[in-house]
């Protein structure tokens, strides 16, 4: 007969179960606050105008700049964060690769630089932040090797270590990629990603009729290479690994499968309550789903598939198309 676990121990179960989703946001954000708060990505920049010899001046002026030596001076840079009180034909002149601490002193040096050159500033915009370089250009890849380690590697290596650490002693699955790839199983992922976006599309259409406001149920940032790749690859690998990888098994000892399954779909609901009630729905939906896949197919490899599809059909598709 099976030892059955004491109540004091199904709540340690319950409690272990979610130590690796713990680490994994405590990880990512501690690099994220690394990234934004303690480098030397912000920027600050002002829109001139003026004639060639005084642009000519200003640029030779910051781009010169004996203390602050990341400057330059062009047109038609910045496009997104230039206000609308600032016309197109002005130029952008900036200092880059500051220190939070730098910005104030730079742009005071700045507005003095544009003074000094006869130029007319723009009385708009003061500061971009968090200007980090892209890791998906490839001029920018020496300044982006660091967030790419700190984003990317240090998580997913973290979150790998210690599953790889206590997966034999607490029978964790590995994931077998082979599982995923065979026609049921791709029929299979698919299946929940379409499941768990008619879910997000019926809660675009209800939340509406229900609040009068628009859900947002999903907060899709504007497609781009990086986008994809943290959507369909880096996101769904720690989050199943985390959630049905790590907790649904650990919880299924404490109060069995089902309870399992809800408790880790609540589970992956609360990672998404900054995104808001809608969000957070979407989330559970998308969460039971998985779990459902996870307990049916025990393959974990099927879910970071369905999780990868699911991301990466909402971000390919036009939002009017899919919810409108």
């Amino acid at each position: 007969m099976p030892h059955r676990p004491t109540l004091l121990q199904r709540l340690a179960l319950l409690l272990l179960s979610l130590v690796l989703p713990a680490l994994m946001l405590a990880v990512t954000a501690a690099c994220f606050f690394a990234l934004t708060s303690m480098g030397n990505h912000d920027r600050t920049l002002v829109w001139v105008e003026g004639t060639p010899a005084q642009l000519a001046a200003l640029e030779q002026a910051v781009v010169g700049h004996p203390v602050f030596r990341h400057g330059r001076v062009g047109h038609g840079e910045f496009e997104r964060h230039r206000p609308a009180s600032c016309g197109p034909d002005l130029a952008c002149a900036s200092f880059s690769r500051l220190h939070d601490y730098e910005l104030p002193v730079a742009k005071a040096t700045l507005d003095q630089l544009v003074r000094d050159s006869g130029a007319r500033p723009c009385r708009a915009h003061a500061f971009v932040f968090n200007d980090l370089p892209s890791p998906f250009d490839p001029a920018e890849w020496g300044e982006s090797l660091a967030m790419m380690l700190l984003m990317l590697l240090i998580p997913v290596g973290s979150v790998l270590a210690a599953y790889w650490a206590c997966s034999a002693q607490f029978n964790l699955p590995g994931l077998r990629p082979a599982a995923a790839a065979t026609p049921r199983g791709l029929s299979r992922a698919l299946g929940v990603a379409l499941l768990a976006l008619a879910w997000v599309a019926l809660l675009e259409f209800l939340w509406p009729l229900l609040s009068g406001n628009t859900a947002n149920a999903l907060r899709l940032p504007p497609f781009s290479a990086g986008v994809l790749v943290l959507a369909a690859l880096y996101a769904p690998f720690l989050e199943e690994l985390a959630f049905r990888g790590w907790l649904l098994p650990i919880a299924s000892r404490a109060i069995g499968e089902p309870a399992a399954g809800v408790f880790s779909a609540l589970s992956f609901a609360a990672l998404h309550l900054p995104g808001g009630a809608a969000a957070t729905l979407s989330a559970m939906g998308l969460g039971a789903l998985l779990a459902a896949l996870m307990l049916r197919t025990r393959s974990l490899a099927a879910c970071i598939l369905a999780h990868g599809s699911f991301n990466t059909i909402a971000l390919a598709m036009p939002r009017e198309s899919l919810f409108g």
